[in-house]
C-alpha cells in the first residue's frame, strides 16, 4: 500500500471515529452516516491532517522499536545458531555410541 493509499484509508476511518463521536454526543447520526466519499474536499483535508499525524506517530514508534527488534534477531539468531551446533554435535555423538 502507498502512503497516499495508506493515508486516504486512514482519513476515512478518522472520519467514521467523528461521525461516532458525533452520534454519541447528539444522539443522531452525522449526516454522511460515516461515507467518507460525501465530503467535501475541504473537509476531507481536515481528516488527511490527522491521519498525516497517525502516520508520523507510526513511523516514529517504529523507529524507536526497529533498532531492540534488530539486536533481538541478532540475538535470536545468534542462539539459533548456537542450538544448531549443539544438536548437531549432539547428533554426532549418538552416531559413534551407536556404531
Amino acid at each position: 500500500m502507498t502512503t497516499s493509499e495508506r493515508r486516504e484509508e486512514l482519513s476515512s476511518e478518522v472520519h467514521k471515529c467523528y461521525c461516532r463521536a458525533y452520534e454519541r454526543r447528539f444522539g443522531k447520526p452525522y449526516w454522511t452516516n460515516g461515507d467518507y466519499s460525501k465530503l467535501d474536499e475541504a473537509t476531507k483535508d481536515y481528516d488527511r491532517e490527522m491521519a498525516d499525524y497517525l502516520i508520523s506517530r507510526e513511523r516514529s514508534l517504529m523507529e524507536k522499536v526497529r533498532e531492540p527488534l534488530i539486536k533481538a534477531d541478532v540475538k535470536i539468531g545468534g542462539v539459533c545458531e548456537a542450538l544448531r551446533i549443539i544438536a548437531d554435535g549432539m547428533g554426532e555423538g549418538e552416531e559413534k555410541s551407536n556404531g
